[in-house]
């Protein structure tokens, strides 16, 4: 392996005494410590430079980045990138928007998200070939959670475990092997009551907005203080309902299906099922964060960066869905 510098959460990847890896760069291994330095070179030379040197997984390409000045720009050798750069999709218009527009609106709601903003393609400092194309357009921006200002300094890497992990499944079977009452009951176990709330939450606020492809490599455990275990902020919250081409159903189950056409509130019930916590408990939590969905929906609607026909997508999928009907845009 020749990344290691910069990957997601605490973990490194650092060389060992054996073999050459990728581009000549010593075979490594994942560690807590170390990293292999000086292979995220800066990108204003030429050949090896223009190389990405970190790996951060996703169907949406995108960038670990830092700002200098008023320029986001890779970071070099012994740096980490602090911001993510998501960047325009090829099949799927107004991604960087979507996604903007849904973490506004959840943190609106009362949801734990990090920092993120609306940014220039010219923005972005020097950049590999391939990405010149940008000029125009528009990119995402959010904080890295699992860097500082999260943890003691600027430079702390925060370990992080999506739920794809914990269950110890591979990265192709994201949506398989867990139905959404079954996080719930391992967020609880793990994470206390207060995020298991939160995950009530914020699964409601992905029926409210349909997005349906929260799966299991979306809800991450982290450890901001490096022992106890706790939700991570959110993350990939896009109203997917907005593609046609994209399959129709929660990505994972709850109450034994995926048809949001059959969700309702005794089916936001069930994720108290096996667990000690009463269903009127998680009732509240939904009807409050509806509730907050809509209120906040009438303050912030009309300044968020979605079309005409967005905004009529995502009423008509509301009226479509009994548990959200009530409360439609």
């Amino acid at each position: 392996m020749a990344l290691g510098a910069d990957l997601p959460g605490a973990l490194q990847v650092t060389p060992d005494s054996g073999g050459v890896g990728v581009d000549g760069v010593s075979n490594g291994t994942a560690s807590a410590g170390g990293g292999i330095e000086g292979r995220q070179e800066a990108v204003t030379g030429t050949g090896e430079a223009h190389r990405i040197r970190f790996s951060l997984a996703g169907a949406q390409l995108k960038l670990s980045m830092m700002w200098s000045g008023n320029t986001l720009m890779l970071p070099g050798a012994g740096e980490l990138g602090d911001h993510l750069v998501k960047l325009p999709s090829r099949h799927y218009p107004g991604v960087p928007e979507n996604e903007f527009a849904m973490m506004t609106w959840a943190g609106e709601t009362g949801i734990d998200v990090p920092d993120c903003e609306m940014r220039s393609a010219k923005d972005l400092g020097p950049v590999p070939p391939g990405f010149d194309a940008l000029e125009g357009s528009t990119i995402y921006v959010v904080r890295r959670f699992d860097r500082g200002p999260y943890g003691p300094s600027q430079d702390e890497r925060i370990h992080m475990e999506d739920l794809n992990q914990v269950l110890d499944n591979w990265p192709e079977a994201k949506y398989e092997g867990a139905s959404y009452e079954r996080l719930g009951r391992i967020i609880l176990a793990l994470c206390g009551e207060e995020d298991f709330l939160e995950f009530v939450r914020r699964l409601t606020f992905c029926i409210g907005i349909g997005n349906e492809d929260a799966h299991l490599k979306n809800w991450t455990i982290w450890y901001p203080d490096r022992i106890q275990p706790r939700l991570s902020p959110a993350y990939d919250l896009v109203s997917t309902i907005q593609y046609e081409e994209l399959d129709r159903g929660l990505a994972l189950k709850l109450g034994g299906t995926k048809r949001l056409s059959l969700m309702t509130l005794a089916e936001m019930e069930r994720l108290a099922d096996r667990t000690d916590l009463q269903p009127a408990r998680v009732s509240e939590t939904v009807n409050q964060t509806l509730e907050s969905m809509h209120q906040s929906w009438q303050q912030i609607g009309s300044d968020l960066p979605v079309s005409a026909g967005f905004r009529g997508r995502l009423r008509d999928y509301q009226r479509s869905v009994p548990l959200v009907r009530p409360y439609a845009i």
